[in-house]
């Protein structure tokens, strides 16, 4: 374990460009051999530091397209990884790998750093993307997945899947770091910024529901008793 992360440190230098956006179609067979070796080796290796996740391949014509179906997944399958011309590795999220991602995006827009600070998102287990965007990754909490272009922010949670520091250009800041759980005050902004999911919604909606119940039956008892007394 503590190989491959010292590895994986000093490594970029000499990792092969298997992971392009377009690869041509004539690649060697051999090549291809060598490269899906190091590649299941490589997340065999990933899994041993961080079991339970549930990783998966992306095609080579497009590295943040999934090359198999992954809804269904609740572990990680090493026949996955079996196919030719794999494009790169996805980390699944959601319930049943137990892990969201907070995907900031590169907008000069806005200054991300502020809220990244605020939440010492640093803490969990992070990384980067070729465009200098940033992934951290949390215990799951039941949040959307969806993107919010206004504060240039993505959650990846359930039916989603982030891309990983396993996969060329993309890298692990912190390899062998744990995955934390989520501060209440960063799920706090997230709410509050429509990423809230249907079980919070429908907590909502259900306390609402008991507050107008309530409120209609003090409603009925007053008409009622001022009925009796011919008011």
């Amino acid at each position: 374990m503590d190989k491959f992360i010292e590895g994986y440190k000093a490594e970029e230098s000499i990792r092969p460009e298997r992971h392009t956006k377009k690869v041509a179609l004539t690649i060697d067979n051999y090549f291809i051999d060598i490269v899906k070796s190091q590649t299941m080796a490589q997340v065999s290796e990933f899994m041993a530091i961080y079991p339970g996740l549930i990783p998966i391949p992306t095609r080579c014509d497009d590295i943040k397209v999934a090359a198999c179906g992954f809804k269904k997944l609740t572990r990680y399958d090493p026949k996955l990884f079996d196919i030719p011309n794999i494009g790169g590795i996805a980390l699944k999220c959601g319930r049943q790998s137990g892990i969201v991602c907070i995907d900031f995006d590169v907008d000069e827009r806005r200054d991300v750093t502020e809220i990244i600070e605020r939440y010492n998102m640093k803490e969990t287990l992070w990384e980067t993307s070729p465009s200098g965007g940033m992934h951290f990754y949390y215990e799951y909490e039941p949040l959307k997945n969806k993107a919010h272009s206004e504060i240039s922010l993505d959650v990846r949670s359930d039916g989603g899947y982030s891309v990983c520091g396993l996969t060329c250009n993309y890298r692990f800041s912190n390899i062998g770091c744990s995955i934390k759980k989520m501060p209440s005050g960063l799920v706090d902004f997230l709410i509050s910024h429509d990423f809230g999911c249907s079980e919070q919604n429908t907590k909502t909606k259900r306390e609402t529901k008991k507050i107008k119940s309530y409120t209609n039956s003090n409603l009925k008892y007053f008409c009622d008793f001022f009925k009796s007394i011919n008011y």
